[in-house]
Parts: C-alpha cells; sequence; structure tokens
C-alpha cells in the first residue's frame, strides 16, 4: 500500500527456458571438489554477470530522464526470513570477478549474516522504518529514494547502503515449489531488470529437430523499458543462454 502505485510504468515481461542438461552432468564432480551446494540460483547469477559484462550499457540507472552507467556488477539476492516470513536481501559486489565456487560462498556468508540479524545496514534500516507510521511511509521512501538514487547523496549515517539493490534482483520461487512466477520491480530499488528462479523439472524439448525429455529452468525476466529495450534483452538473452550451453567454460574452468 504503501509502495505501488496505479499501474504507469515501462515494465516488460518475458520467459526464459534454460536446458540444464549440460550442466547438471558436470555439476556433482565441481561440488565435490570445492564442497559446495550449488543451486540454480548461484547458475543465474554467474551467467547473469557474464551477461552484463558483455553489454555494460544495461547496467544502468534513470536519474532525471538520463541514464547513467554503474561501475561495477552487483547483484541483488532476496532472502527468506524464517522466523518472521519477511523477504529481506543482500548484495554481492563485482560479482562478474568471482568465480563460481567463491560467488556460492558469499552468498552463504552474507545470507547467514542476514538471518542471524548481523547486517548493521539492515538492522538500521528496519529499526528506522518500524518507528514510521504506515501512512508515512511512501512518501518518505520516496523522498528518501530521491536523496539517494536521484541526487546520488551518502545516505551511509542514516544506515543506506550505497547502491543497495546493485545492477540486478534475483529471487528464487524454485525452493517454494512455485513453477514459474514474473515479479515486478520494486520502484525505490533503481534496477532495470529482475529475474525470478523457477523450479526444474523435467520436459519434452526440441533438440537439433529430435523430441526428447529435459531438465529445464523456468525464469521470468522483468526489465525496465527506458534501460533495456527489445534489442538489448535479445542480447542478453543470448549470452545468457551461452553459459549454459558451454558450462564447462563459463561455470566450471576454475
Amino acid at each position: 500500500m504503501a509502495v505501488w502505485q496505479s499501474p504507469n510504468d515501462p515494465t516488460v515481461y518475458s520467459l526464459l527456458e534454460i536446458d540444464l542438461k549440460k550442466t547438471l552432468e558436470l555439476l556433482p564432480e565441481y561440488e565435490k571438489k570445492y564442497g559446495v551446494n550449488i543451486t540454480p540460483t548461484h547458475l543465474v547469477a554467474k551467467a547473469c554477470a557474464h551477461a552484463i559484462s558483455c553489454h555494460p550499457q544495461i547496467n544502468s540507472i534513470v536519474r532525471f530522464g538520463r541514464l547513467y552507467q554503474r561501475p561495477t556488477i552487483d547483484l541483488f539476492f532476496q532472502v527468506h526470513q524464517e522466523e518472521t516470513h519477511e523477504l529481506t536481501g543482500v548484495t554481492i559486489r563485482n560479482i562478474d570477478q568471482l568465480s563460481l565456487v567463491d560467488l556460492t560462498k558469499a552468498l552463504k556468508q552474507k545470507s547467514q549474516r542476514v538471518r542471524n540479524h548481523q547486517d548493521k545496514h539492515i538492522n538500521a534500516s528496519y529499526g528506522l522504518f518500524k518507528i514510521i507510521p504506515w501512512r508515512l511511509l511512501g512518501p518518505i521512501l520516496n523522498f528518501f529514494t530521491f536523496l539517494h538514487m536521484d541526487l546520488n547523496l551518502n545516505l551511509s549515517f542514516l544506515g543506506f547502503a550505497r547502491e543497495p539493490f546493485g545492477s540486478m534482483m534475483i529471487t528464487s520461487v524454485g525452493k517454494w515449489d512455485i513453477d514459474l512466477a514474473f515479479a515486478p520491480i520494486v520502484p525505490f530499488s533503481r534496477v532495470p531488470a529482475l529475474m525470478t528462479v523457477g523450479r526444474v523439472k523435467d520436459k519434452p524439448w526440441v533438440d537439433h529437430g529430435e523430441l526428447v525429455i529435459r531438465p529445464i529452468l523456468p525464469i521470468g525476466f522483468t526489465f525496465d523499458h527506458r534501460v533495456i529495450d527489445g534489442g538489448h534483452g535479445a542480447q542478453l538473452s543470448s549470452k545468457f543462454r551461452e553459459c549454459f550451453q558451454f558450462p564447462e567454460k563459463f561455470f566450471f574452468n576454475d
């Protein structure tokens, strides 16, 4: 109620379906080698980082009708709080410079800190907004978003991290046994795109003209048309799919 207004945004929704056969064949050996548990979310994040690095112009924020390119590739992951059933999140910085195993470890460590209430930025912002009446929450959020995102002011003294939502948001719905979902971009996040990772299921698939059964990962892709148009979306999708076509090169090359 405090965040959303009448629909007037330039959001576009798209579906990506990824054949995981090659990736899943190589994954057990990699997990055993490094002692990690890799989920589809980790794979999607690694592929996103590669796709954005190939097309850095989409790594932008809109300020006063102009695009400003972000200097680093950072991804925001939504984290489920088991106690309160609330969604918070963590941001992994410079994610394009991390290997798949380092990405996995970093996300696990940061997520655990959030669940243990050890993240100072989240704790500070929660403490601030808990005392604000809900009727004032929308205007206050908009005001802080204007200061933080539009004017690019440093509000760390209030508990707001710089660029808290990064280049793109990723959330997993498959872990809740949801096959596929499309999520709207939260207005104050100012990210140009969001991906929802669905549940892997065996499905009929056409491979080189032959009908086969393959493990398919559905991904809901939401993007801001002001930043990403159809051409950019196609380029991003192509580089994203490339990672799963050649997993030995993009995921398991360390």
